[in-house]
């Protein structure tokens, strides 16, 4: 620790209380000093406590004090103190300010008293008492378990719990809800959380992903993710915040990461809705369906199967539910993102082995993954382009089919009003000849502006024929609205440029970041049969699920914003 003599590198708080000009025979001593807190901030306030005492023989007066800081006086008083005899005592507590030094410095705190003897001023004893200065509290992110919660991380097969399922029956949709929170000082802005889901080690689809800074104190959440229908075995499930403890500068990276474990059971039963009973919810059940849709008043004699909702009726809940589990034929084509070689499988075993899931019915085109484009490396950095302007990106597809059925992309905003986003496809760049390709046009109204990333899904009604090479184009109505940045597309390729309109178009502007983040967070699906356009868009266009968990019947493109 410093001294007062050592002034390079502390700063000294000193106090001299002088007696008055009498004659007094007491001997005024400092007997504690002390100084609250005893680890401060820079530039803060704190106390330091001393207490006086007269050692006698006679009685001792105190009529001022002065305090110095690094030799320059911050404080002073006038007044009278009497001490009396011996063992008289009288305890002071002064404010003074923390000077604004690094944080780790010492700060001595020297306190002395003088008294009047018959005019001479002899020097009372020294105490001294030392502060740490801390830097800023820093935040401390770690999991949470919300009032009710079974833990930080649930898992069921049922929506709207927050107790986990510890053992869930094969054949269900899983659902995961999250919590975290911040126990330490307030997160800077306005950068986000990044964070990421694995089950059983591999990333979940659409992690990681950037979530809103938290203020001192602040949680935050969601609540029932899909992440699919899974094959029997045993699962962990891990939660990390700040994927690897490089954006947010925390005080303790050691408890940012939770889990938990459940299994799903094979009881060899065949699960809701697949009344004809071969292993999937298709077409073929929702013939059936059909016929049992009669209403509450028509009961659900011989339609038990579609009773979804146990209410001895087939009705609009019971189909809303129908479509929560239409799976589709079951199998599909699976794309492996780093060979682009493709098999046929189901969409667990897909995902389980690292796979890009097509859809189910979809099949490879000579062994290769059908025609796509897929930009889903995720990074928490984003474009910010302003209301009225437009922003472009290529996207160039791998394979040779161009039947488009959906697109897709991830958007946020930064805080306000909810905002608008106009999407357009492009046979090129606007401002270097692109024209619009018809049909491919949707206006998206209502997407939430509160820091969370959404995944914008536009299903168009019927395939729309597009080039090999396309430009997808947004516009905001909202200043503080974004597009999320990606790195280099995964399934089809970028250039590592985009479009702008300032006015005029600029077609070369560079990303942010520069390499490996080379385009948008972005996805165009395609199809190669009519039996799989006819399913997909049986699945995609009927109805979309807005954030709250109330429907929207569509006329043309059905949209969905997830989460």
């Amino acid at each position: 620790m410093f001294k007062v003599h050592v002034v390079a590198v502390t700063a000294l708080f000193e106090f001299l209380l002088c007696g008055t000009a009498v004659a007094q025979t007491g001997d005024l001593r400092i007997t504690s000093v002390s100084v609250q807190p005893s680890q401060a901030q820079s530039g803060q306030t704190v106390a330091v406590n001393f207490t006086v005492r007269n050692f006698g023989p006679g009685q001792g007066q105190m009529t001022f004090m002065e305090i110095f800081v690094n030799f320059v006086e911050e404080y002073s008083e006038s007044g009278l103190w009497n001490f009396g005899g011996t063992g008289g005592t009288i305890s002071f507590s002064r404010n003074v300010s923390v000077p604004v030094v690094p944080p780790g410095t010492f700060i001595a705190y020297e306190v002395e008293v003088n008294i009047s003897d018959v005019g001479n001023f002899p020097v009372g004893n020294q105490e001294s008492a030392f502060v740490t200065v801390a830097g800023p509290d820093l935040p401390d992110l770690t999991c949470f378990t919300p009032t009710g919660w079974s833990g930080p991380l649930v898992v069921s097969n049922v929506s709207g719990t927050t107790v986990s399922v510890p053992v869930i029956p094969a054949g269900n949709q899983i659902f995961i809800d999250a919590a975290w929170i911040n126990q330490g000082g307030a997160m800077p802005g306005p950068g986000g959380i990044p964070i990421e889901l694995r089950l059983n080690g591999g990333v979940l689809a659409g992690f990681p992903q950037p979530y809103a800074p938290l203020g001192a104190g602040e949680g935050a959440g969601f609540l029932d993710r899909p992440i699919g229908i899974l094959s029997p075995g045993s699962y962990t499930l891990e939660m990390e915040l700040d994927k690897g403890d490089l954006f947010v500068d925390e005080s303790n990276n050691g408890n940012n990461t939770c889990s938990i474990s459940f299994m799903i059971e094979d009881d060899n039963s065949f699960g809701p809705a697949d009344c004809d009973q071969d292993g999937d919810v298709d077409l073929d059940d929702y013939s059936e369906f059909q016929t049992c849709h009669l209403g509450p008043a028509a009961g659900a004699q011989g339609c038990g199967c579609f009773d979804l909702d146990d209410s001895e009726s087939v009705d609009l809940a019971d189909f809303t539910e129908f479509m929560v589990l239409f799976t589709g034929s079951g199998i599909g084509a699976c794309c492996d993102p780093g060979t682009l070689s493709c098999s046929a499988t189901t969409e667990t075993d897909c995902i389980n082995g690292g796979g890009f899931f097509e859809g189910n019915g979809t099949v490879c085109d000579g062994g290769a993954c059908p025609a796509e484009y897929s930009n889903t490396a995720a990074s928490v950095l984003f474009f910010q382009p302003g209301a009225g302007v437009e922003v472009a990106d290529d996207m160039n597809l791998s394979g040779n089919a161009r039947d488009l059925i959906l697109y897709q992309l991830d958007v946020a905003g930064l805080g306000g009003t909810a905002f608008d986003a106009a999407i357009q496809l492009h046979s090129g760049c606007p401002g270097d000849g692109g024209s619009p390709i018809p049909g491919t046009d949707t206006l998206v109204t209502g997407i939430p502006n509160d820091g969370f990333v959404r995944t914008i899904t536009v299903s168009l009604p019927s395939p729309v024929t597009i080039p090999g090479t396309v430009w997808m184009g947004v516009t905001f109505n909202d200043s503080n609205a974004v597009w999320m940045i990606g790195e280099q597309s995964e399934i089809g390729s970028t250039v590592n440029e985009f479009g702008i309109n300032q006015p005029p178009w600029i077609c070369s502007a560079a990303f942010q970041g520069g390499d490996p983040y080379a385009g948008f967070v972005a996805g165009l699906q395609c199809v190669v049969d009519e039996q799989v356009a006819r399913e997909v868009a049986f699945t995609k266009a009927v109805v979309a699920i807005n954030p709250t968990g109330g429907s929207v019947w569509g006329e043309a493109a059905s949209v969905m914003i997830e989460p």
